[in-house]
């Protein structure tokens, strides 16, 4: 058999063997877009959400969510019949099921007869775990943390908090791009290196919605080239700029401290670093003081250090890395990523001080035409993971016509004889009243896709990444030259999507200078939340 005659699960991402699957097709065949592979874990998984789904919903339900995806299913069934190799099962046995064969736990139960359970405050045995968004967490209920009446609970979790770094090589001329891979990914942190920012680049210009900017701009060069680092965090994520407590004078590098915390209540540092390979001697000690800085807390630190002479597997370097590789064994470091990053280097490194905090490294292709790898993972802590308490006005369900009888008054009659400031608060107390009564509140929901963007430049982009991943694999010329089609077709799908959008807002501007002028707006500022105050209590506090 060939080295390169591997082929990839469409649902997991895992890569076989050909020869060991026993398909009934050549490798030709199966190399071909229109083929399809699944493999034999996630068709188990398959048939199970067929189980679930197959149940009578007519005596309650629970909401079981496999990859964010809910299946309602009937509440004390004693067995479901199906025709498939599984004889009945209880719906608490099918829902064990899944959580055995997921592994890392992809199942979440809400709603129904469960739900007193959780009142309880007992620890359910089936169905603990729950995937949203990406987000891994592990349930356990106190009495009182729940509220019953309300069906709301506020739980402490063990999550993974997903992450995703890479070295863009100039983010601005990438960012639309860059901003597809956050849609497909929906990553909590997100860091940058080699940004290539400057001062006349606004964060307005380069604003994720739902996330914070943290940035810093190499100074010493014409516009940034050749440095900067950006970090986004999630709005629900509570963060610090710590970076003046570790930078120890090095430039290009972030520090934040996160409300991600471990049973003794110590939060998580999490850092980003770019080492430019002409570095000189000074600096890089105030690198390796970084280190050592940092190396009592709880850390993560992550970026493109350009160290190609170590090798990570027996953590052997030539003269270039070595102090590096004794500062990082000194602080008992622990590095994650043990493949190529930037052609046959490891330069893009995840270090930790906790060897069982990372998880999931992988590679996730490349960003436009940066030569270096896109690095996702997970990190692994404890965390009160509640989401937004925003809410916002239902426009779509509101009663105007209630609210117009309401509003239908003679209002001179009713103002005159007040003075301005009375007036006016009459004047809004009423059109708050009959703003209550009339338009009821939805949870804020925060999407960071932006509104230009299509579903085909994010099927684009996944097909981008397979290809990427698929030569990889093989080192196959022709597998390459199929990765650079896909790169170049992604690259002009996402200049005319985007050209098209803002071409049809201006064409309506007229019909609709709302959605033109919000689009704008957008691009103009970006909200600034306000922080915590330093030295308040914000992390430990569980």
């Amino acid at each position: 058999m060939a080295e390169d005659q591997l082929i990839c699960c469409e649902d997991c991402g895992m890569w076989a063997e050909f020869v060991n699957l026993g398909l009934n097709c050549t490798f030709e065949e199966a190399s071909r877009d229109t083929f399809v592979f699944v493999c034999q874990k996630c068709n188990r998984l398959k048939e199970l959400e067929g189980l679930l789904a197959a149940a009578d919903s007519s005596n309650g339900w629970v909401s079981v969510q496999k990859g964010g995806k809910p299946v309602e299913i009937a509440e004390g069934c004693p067995a479901v019949e199906t025709s498939n190799s599984f004889s009945g099962l209880s719906v608490e046995d099918i829902v064990q099921e899944v959580v055995e064969e997921s592994k890392e736990g992809v199942v979440g139960i809400s709603g129904g007869l469960w739900e007193g359970e959780k009142a309880k405050g007992v620890k359910l045995e089936s169905g603990v775990r729950s995937a949203k968004n990406g987000r891994v967490s592990e349930f356990y209920y106190a009495q009182s943390d729940c509220d019953s009446s309300k069906g709301k609970h506020v739980s402490r979790a063990v999550c993974g908090v997903k992450v995703m770094f890479a070295n863009v090589r100039s983010l601005f001329n990438k960012f639309s791009e860059f901003l597809a891979h956050i849609s497909i990914d929906n990553p909590d942190i997100v860091g940058v290196t080699e940004t290539w920012l400057h001062s006349d680049i606004s964060n307005s210009e380069i604003q994720v919605p739902g996330y914070k900017i943290f940035r810093h701009d190499r100074a010493d060069t014409v516009c940034g080239r050749g440095g900067g680092v950006l970090l986004y965090v999630k709005d629900s994520i509570n963060c610090v700029d710590v970076t003046n407590k570790f930078s120890s004078g090095f430039s290009d590098c972030l520090w934040c401290e996160l409300s991600f915390v471990n049973e003794s209540g110590t939060p998580l540092v999490v850092g980003i670093i770019y080492r430019s390979p002409n570095l000189c001697a000074d600096n890089n000690q105030s690198l390796f003081e970084s280190f050592r800085k940092v190396s009592s807390k709880r850390a993560v630190v992550f970026g493109d250090f350009n160290f190609p002479d170590i090798d990570w597997h027996s953590c052997t370097s030539g003269s270039h890395g070595r102090d590096f590789l004794e500062a990082v064994s000194d602080g008992f470091f622990t590095q994650h990523v043990l493949f190529p990053t930037r052609e046959d280097n490891c330069l893009d490194l995840v270090l930790s001080t906790d060897e069982n905090m990372v998880r999931n490294v992988a590679s996730g292709g490349k960003i436009g035409s940066s030569d270096h790898d896109l690095i996702s993972f997970e990190l692994l802590c404890f965390s009160n993971l509640q989401g937004s308490d925003k809410t916002v006005l239902d426009f779509s369900k509101a009663n105007f016509t209630h609210a117009k009888e309401l509003l239908t008054m003679d209002w001179v009659a009713r103002l005159s004889h007040l003075g301005p400031a009375e007036a006016w608060s009459v004047f809004r107390n009423i059109v708050t009243d009959t703003t209550k009564l009339c338009i009821p509140l939805k949870k804020a929901v925060v999407k960071n896709r932006p509104i230009w963007m299509s579903r085909e430049v994010l099927r684009a982009a996944r097909k981008k990444r397979k290809c990427w991943r698929r030569y990889r694999v093989s080192k196959n010329s022709d597998d390459f030259a199929v990765y650079k089609k896909q790169e170049l077709l992604v690259k002009n799908l996402v200049i005319d999507t985007k050209a098209k959008f803002e071409k049809q807002l201006a064409k309506e501007v007229k019909v609709n200078p709302k959605s033109f002028q919000a689009y704008v707006r957008s691009k103009q500022k970006v909200k600034e939340g306000v922080g915590p105050l330093q030295g308040i209590i914000c992390f430990g506090d569980l």
